[in-house]
């Protein structure tokens, strides 16, 4: 396990327990990573097992969403190429060492305010312009 896991792990469970990041725990990552992992440890159980599990389930969720943005601009063979490379490079030892980092939890959001943007500009809904990307936006900063 890297030591970002271990501490991401850690506050994440010193979280459920009640304690407050900045006041009672130390740290210089955004909050979200931790609350993120807290959350994970509430409803699965405290392993670094649950952790992995729930990051499979949102690196494919991510692949998905992918997808479904580079549709807006290419064909479905393209779209599903751009969906294999990111699946393939995102998961390398290079790219991601132990798992479970920040830059892997930053890019759902990121994606998802990229595909609302275009979503709502292109159907030209104008109530929900850019609620949903500031939305996305906000969450991963």
């Amino acid at each position: 396990m890297d030591r970002d896991v271990g501490v991401f792990s850690y506050i994440g469970e010193r979280i459920l327990k009640g304690d407050l990041i900045y006041k009672e725990l130390w740290t210089s990552k955004p909050p979200g990573v931790y609350y993120l992992n807290a959350f994970v440890f509430y409803i699965l159980p405290n392993t670094f097992l649950s952790l992995r599990i729930f990051e499979l389930i949102y690196s494919l969720f991510t692949i998905f969403v992918l997808y479904k943005l580079s549709r807006f601009f290419y064909t479905r063979k393209i779209s599903l190429g751009v969906a294999a490379i990111y699946a393939f490079f995102s998961n390398t030892v290079y790219i991601n060492s132990q798992g479970l980092m920040t830059e892997t939890y930053m890019l759902l959001p990121m994606i998802f305010a990229i595909y609302f943007f275009i979503f709502f500009k292109r159907k030209q809904k104008k109530i929900f312009d850019f609620s949903w990307d500031n939305g996305c936006t906000g969450f991963y900063v």
